[in-house]
C-alpha cells in the first residue's frame, strides 16, 4: 500500500530573483489510504545530501497537499543555483516513508 504517493515540485526550474515570475516553487504530494492524520516532514538537501532547509512539519490527513518553498535555506539567506533534492518523510505506524524529488534553483 503506497500511502505517499506522487511528490511533485513545480515550476522546476524556479528563479527566486524577485522578479515576480516563478519566485517561488511548490511541493506537491498525496496521502492516501489514511485513517487519521499523520506526522510529515519537508527537508531540502543540496547534491552532497546535506540538509539546507526544512519546511514547518505538520499533521496531514489524506489527499492532496501543496507547500511553497521560497528557495531560502535554514538562515533565511537564497541558496545558490544549482540541485536539491526535496524530501517528504511520512511517519506511520509501520514506520517511515520517502519520497524525494529534484528542482532546479536558478537565477
Amino acid at each position: 500500500q503506497n500511502l505517499l504517493h506522487r511528490v511533485v515540485v513545480a515550476p522546476n526550474p524556479f528563479t527566486p530573483n524577485g522578479d515576480g515570475v516563478n519566485d517561488r516553487t511548490t511541493i506537491s504530494y498525496d496521502l492516501l489510504y489514511l485513517t487519521q492524520n499523520v506526522p510529515v516532514a519537508v527537508k531540502v538537501y543540496d547534491m552532497a545530501g546535506i540538509q539546507v532547509t526544512a519546511l514547518p512539519p505538520g499533521m496531514s490527513p489524506s489527499g492532496r497537499h501543496l507547500l511553497g518553498w521560497d528557495g531560502t535555506g535554514d538562515g533565511g539567506t537564497l541558496l545558490p543555483p544549482g540541485l536539491y533534492v526535496v524530501q517528504v518523510e511520512v511517519d506511520t505506524d509501520s514506520g517511515t516513508l520517502r519520497r524525494s524529488s529534484v528542482v532546479a534553483l536558478a537565477y
